[in-house]
């Protein structure tokens, strides 16, 4: 590796390298550590690259839309990427269990040719949802192989994504990437990539993991005169099985199957097992046809007035086939008791505002557990009445809820029990988009365990507690969401690491995005404004990278770090907030770089208590009190800021010990604070906050008012004397 790149990984990013996990003909990959104790995959250039061709930008803007795609659960996610000393360096989720060439591998030591056809065409199917999604953005991955295909926690994402390419880029023309013996022969021979070069690399991969023999042979002559020939070698498939395999290798791209690659992968199980491909098993188990399910309906149309198949969802739902459809009239289905589901099923209403699913019992309105899919999309569902109970909760498998509403979510807080719109927990995956979560006494949408959904474009208003929450070890992303007027916009807990991207959190009644415990992750691009406490609010041990966000007429601070918060603040604006822009107490020590901090009602930028950390490249202006101000204990490193204000610029309490470095102040001067008032603002400061905590309640009531007393005693400490 690089020096340069190495120091700047290690000091910079401050992510420590493990290991290295492997060297390729272009880059090496490295497993690190971030200070969280999250571990990643980062791979770097082994040569430098030309940052004016025309063919290198082109990568750099995919990599941005790749980026983009965090959170869907068959594609390894793009953390972030650099440019570093013309060296390219990209940091990617680590695979907690390999690939599948790996995995292929370890049959064969058991003495079995390949990967057996049960669990392969369950990872094959995800393999595929992941390329229909990219195909679907406009996107051919064109390097899908065994070694791309890698293991989380049982499940496929797709690796690799660097070399994706834009459909549109010069008609979809190949540069020369890929692997010989997996690319079609219009890639390498005409340079041309067709809408389904990604399927003739999975079929070709299939091969290799199924029978453990490389698809064309080992021989570039044989391999070149067989894909020509759309020859691949089939030994060791069954009749059936060879003959879709042999489509999707056909040498003519026009040959190959169109319909898409998932629903090639469904075809080829139902060619195997003599079975619809919509009954593919998407959990552990193989789905099994007997006399009773042939019994079962495909479509169920449920009418309380009569004019369907059955009055109630209840008896729609033991009518219906796994995977099969429930169209919901207009009107009010009720249940009498909350509706239990067990196996993949669609619901389809005719609009959120006239189909209605409503239940008054404790516990919820509907509970889905199983491993294959479930969608919804037209209804609102609906708790009545006061006893605890979350809505709709998803306990498992893909899941797809569209232009949906839940409401009414009832919390008993004695028993911490119930109050969520929608509940997303335990390995759920799968999207939540433009629907709305609205008064419920818990969370608006809560994302909890191992679940990794991806929400977009959704409401959450009035709440009792956040408008989205992430708690576990959650992730995924959500993006383009609004948050308003619930207790939180958005909060993070324990150790979860989502993406947040592009979200409108404003006028909650605490801050607008809030991190604890140790979480991470990002939170890119949002709008925090006129929230009654803070824009950002960090604390504990949480280290998120916050990129991007706007922060403004907050009530308190644009973005506040409390307790041993740390993680990165870039390139964020505060401005018109009433107390800070950006605000560092106690442990806390973040670096803040490229932030703008202006008109904010005290100072731009406030260090008190023992906070440390770097601020770097921050410009702070037309501050109210002190554009950059450091208490005494505090020891931040202060480079290269740039503070203008009338009255004082970078304003250091008599005994604070900064590092000032390159900072440009314009009419600089001491804050002339007294000792006696820093006390008597952090007494003040203590009782007001936890009086506020004592009033708010439960535990995310309790971290509140604990920042609010550290907050206030320090603007009333800054302003004495």
């Amino acid at each position: 590796m690089d020096d340069q790149v190495r120091a700047f990984l290690e000091n910079e990013q401050q992510l420590r390298l493990i290991k290295r996990l492997g060297r390729g003909g272009f880059a090496e990959v490295w497993e690190v550590e971030a200070p969280s104790g999250v571990r990643s995959a980062v791979k770097v250039s082994l040569d430098p690259l030309d940052g004016k061709s025309p063919a290198v930008q082109k990568e750099l803007e995919n990599l941005k839309l790749i980026r983009a795609l965090a959170g869907h659960p068959h594609l390894v996610t793009l953390i972030d990427y650099w440019v570093v000393e013309n060296h390219l360096v990209t940091r990617w989720e680590l695979a907690t269990d390999g690939d599948l060439l790996q995995l292929c591998e370890r049959y064969r030591e058991e003495g079995k040719p390949g990967i057996p056809f049960k669990e392969l065409i369950k990872l094959m199917d995800e393999a595929a949802d992941g390329l229909d999604f990219l195909h679907q953005q406009g996107i051919y991955h064109r390097d899908i192989k065994p070694q791309n295909l890698l293991l989380f926690h049982g499940h496929v994402k797709i690796g690799d994504l660097g070399l994706a390419k834009l459909v549109g880029a010069s008609t979809a023309s190949h540069t020369g990437s890929g692997t010989f013996g997996y690319l079609p022969p219009e890639a390498w021979e005409e340079h041309r990539l067709s809408p389904t070069v990604d399927l003739y690399s999975l079929a070709a991969t299939y091969i290799r993991l199924r029978t453990g023999r490389e698809p064309f042979g080992t021989n570039p002559v044989e391999i070149v005169e067989r894909q020509k020939k759309g020859e691949p070698i089939l030994e060791g498939l069954e009749a059936g099985e060879a003959q879709f395999v042999r489509a999707a290798l056909a040498c003519k791209a026009e040959d190959r199957p169109q319909q898409g690659v998932r629903n090639w992968v469904r075809s080829l199980y139902s060619a195997l097992r003599g079975q619809r491909p919509s009954s593919l098993a998407t959990g552990s188990g193989e789905p099994v046809v007997g006399r009773s399910e042939v019994q079962l309906k495909h479509e169920i149309v449920v009418d309380p007035s009569g004019g369907g198949d059955v009055r109630t969802l209840a008896e729609a739902m033991e009518r219906v086939a796994s995977g099969g459809t429930i169209r919901l009239a207009e009107g009010t289905h009720w249940l009498d008791q909350p509706l239990k589901i067990t196996k993949p099923v669609s619901l389809v209403g005719a609009g959120r505002d006239i189909t209605r699913v409503v239940c008054e019992k404790e516990g919820s309105v509907i509970e889905y557990s199983s491993q294959g899919r479930f969608a919804a999309s037209g209804i609102s569902f609906q708790h009545t009445g006061q006893l605890p109970a979350d809505v709709l909760v998803l306990r498992g498998g893909d899941v797809a809820i569209r232009e949906c509403r839940f409401e009414g979510g009832s919390y008993d807080e004695d028993r911490d029990l119930g109050g969520n719109g929608l509940w997303l927990c335990g390995t759920v995956w799968g999207v939540v988009e433009r629907c709305e979560s609205l008064r419920n006494g818990g969370c608006g949408i809560r994302v909890s365990d191992a679940a990794q959904p991806t929400l977009e474009g959704n409401t959450c208003r009035e709440n009792g507690d956040c408008g989205i929450a992430y708690f576990g070890s959650a992730a995924g992303t959500a993006r383009n969401n609004t948050c308003e007027h619930n207790a939180v916009g958005i909060g993070v807990d324990e150790q979860a690491q989502p993406t947040l991207e592009g979200n409108t959190c404003r006028q909650n009644g605490q801050s607008g995005i809030a991190y604890f415990g140790s979480a991470a992750g990002t939170a890119r691009n949002n709008t925090c404004e006129k929230n009654a406490f803070h824009g950002i609010q960090v604390s504990e041990q949480a280290q998120p990278t916050l990129e991007g966000n706007t922060c403004r007429e907050n009530g308190q601070c644009g973005i506040a770090y409390v307790g041993s918060a740390a993680g990165t603040a870039r390139n964020n604006t505060c401005e018109h907030n009433s107390l800070y822009g950006i605000y560092v107490d106690e442990q806390a020590q973040p670096t803040l770089e490229g932030n703008t901090c202006r008109e904010n009602g005290s100072c731009g930028i406030a260090y008190v208590g023992s906070a440390a950390g770097t601020a770097r490249n921050n410009v702070c202006k037309e501050n109210a009190t002190y554009d950059i101000y450091v208490e005494q204990g505090a020891q931040p490193v202060l480079e290269n800021n740039t503070a203008n204000r009338k009255g004082g610029g970078v304003s250091p309490y008599d005994g604070a010990q900064p590092v000032l470095e390159n900072n440009t102040a314009k009419k600089t001067a001491k804050s002339g604070a007294s000792e006696n008032g820093v006390v008597i603002g952090g007494v003040i400061g203590g009782v007001i906050g936890g009086g506020i905590g004592f009033l708010i309640g439960g535990p995310i009531g309790l971290k509140i008012g604990w920042v609010i007393g550290f907050v206030i005693g320090g603007v009333i400490g800054s302003q004495s004397g």
